[in-house]
């Protein structure tokens, strides 16, 4: 799962078709065709995107020897702008 937002900008008006998550190994992962995309207003008042990706296209695209791995989540808006952030996870293999 990846919790997006974007500080300025309405994550309502991002395209949803045009998200990816790259892995480590450069590979590009779309958001799952069949999993649920909710909008969610957290109790700062930000509203947060989140989109789900395939388990195992991810676990497939770390590298078994790094105990951490760099994900990015890259996409763009309705009107092409696009957005690019990312975070450091822990991999317990």
């Amino acid at each position: 799962t990846a919790r997006i937002d974007v500080p300025g900008h309405d994550v309502a008006s991002i395209d949803v078709s045009t998200i990816r998550l790259v892995t480590p190994t450069g590979v590009d992962i779309a958001v799952a065709p069949d999993a649920p995309v909710t909008i969610e207003l957290l109790q700062s008042g930000t509203e947060v995107l989140s989109v789900k990706f395939d388990r195992a296209s991810v676990i497939a695209n770390l590298l078994p020897s790094d105990p951490t791995a760099v994900l990015t989540v890259r996409g763009s808006f309705a009107d092409g702008a696009p957005f690019e952030g990312g975070n450091t996870i822990r991999v317990i293999h």
